[in-house]
């Protein structure tokens, strides 16, 4: 993830709170993690292009490493959160500290 942000450790360690860059450097290399209070920290730091980690691709390997902060909708107007199951979607609405317009909540237009 400090590849697609952009950011040194140093940096990176600043803006995730950590006194220094020894927990960052555990968690980069599978001997440790960090919790959920970094991993929100994490989440909210953008991308030079404005992309968001993902959080699901730094815990699970699957997915995209960074997306975009904005709901995209295909051309037959269903958005991609109609396809998170209720546990994902809630936890991207907590890491987004922000709800999704109720127009987007699980209606298929």
């Amino acid at each position: 993830m400090q590849v697609h942000l952009e950011l040194s450790l140093k940096e990176l360690a600043e803006r995730l709170q950590l006194a220094s860059t020894s927990t960052l450097r555990k968690a980069l290399s599978g001997k440790g993690g960090m919790d959920i209070e970094r991993l929100q920290l994490l989440a909210a730091i953008p991308t030079r292009s404005g992309a968001l980690p993902n959080l699901d691709w730094l815990l699970t390997g699957r997915g995209p490493p960074t997306i975009s902060p904005y709901i995209e909708t295909n051309t037959k107007g269903v958005t991609w959160a109609n396809w998170l199951s209720d546990e994902k979607l809630q936890a991207l609405r907590v890491l987004t500290s922000s709800p999704f317009p109720a127009s987007h909540d699980r209606a298929i237009k």
